[in-house]
């Protein structure tokens, strides 16, 4: 009996040093600008493709549990009606921590969200340096007095325009203009661009997958009456298939003047370099 006990004991001593002397893994984190929205009545799927290690909830009244049958499932919704806008943070095994908001809506568009694990988030030493880059780059974007591209939508007074597409690095900047025309302010609960299946299937699922910008300059949280706004956004060097197209989504809160701006592999390849 003595024996086995000190050979438990060397065992578990000879584990504590294995598992001391393995590296450290550098967190990373993705901050998502599209805010998830959720209600008490439906729940919203959230596929991360990396196993869920921990979850941290901004407010007792959301529920968020990882799924029993898939450990890389997030599953969410609401304790009640109308709580306050909160934040949900997940921590995946990649060592990747996603952030996002959380708001109540009453009728949620989108019950399921895929998350691009190829996309590369930032790490915290290298942050400050990537935004400061960026914020220099996307300045010379939007002074860019002679855009390479112009393609545009408008719904209800509300229009978005892509006045270029330009290039550094691995990394793309879109420059985009807002423009309310109308006498309502327009209050933008969402600003994202999406990566979607340019045709819906007869049968089967519609792909739609988010690509987080690593850089928003501009305000883009309202619209005023009568006014324009200019924004550029960062995202990480892309290309599309044939069958691929990349939407930037402009969503009203609490509103009806969603706008939907379709931006094709042909618009990608006249980026020109910074």
């Amino acid at each position: 009996m003595k024996k086995i006990i000190i050979i438990l004991v060397f065992l578990l001593s000879i584990k504590a040093m294995l598992c001391y002397g393995q590296p450290h893994q550098p967190t990373k984190f993705h901050i998502h600008h599209d805010t998830l929205k959720i209600n008490e009545n439906q729940t919203t799927s959230v596929l991360f493709g990396r196993e869920i290690v921990q979850i941290d909830r901004g407010s007792a009244e959301i529920l968020a549990q990882r799924s029993a049958v898939a450990s890389d499932l997030l599953q969410i919704k609401s304790v009640k009606a109308n709580f306050k806008h909160t934040n949900l943070s997940v921590l995946c095994d990649d060592g990747t921590l996603h952030v996002f908001m959380v708001c109540y809506a009453h009728q949620p568009t989108r019950m399921a969200l895929e998350i691009d694990t190829s996309l590369k988030p930032a790490s915290i030493d290298t942050l400050d340096n990537n935004q400061e880059a960026f914020r220099n780059f996307a300045y010379l974007a939007i002074q860019n007095f002679q855009p390479n591209i112009s393609i545009n939508t408008e719904y209800q007074k509300i229009a978005v325009q892509l006045n270029g597409i330009y290039i550094n690095k691995d990394h793309m900047y879109f420059n985009f203009t807002l423009t309310n025309k109308s006498y309502i302010p327009f209050d933008v609960s969402r600003l994202a661009l999406h990566m979607c299946d340019s045709r819906r299937a007869k049968r089967g699922a519609f792909q739609e997958i988010e690509v987080p910008p690593l850089y928003i300059l501009g305000d883009a949280k309202r619209l005023n009456s009568r006014s324009k706004k200019s924004v550029v956004m960062v995202t990480s060097k892309l290309t599309l298939s044939k069958v691929k197209e990349l939407r930037l989504q402009l969503w009203e809160d609490n509103g009806a003047r969603h706008q939907q701006l379709i931006i094709k592999n042909k618009h990608l390849l006249k980026a020109t370099p910074l």
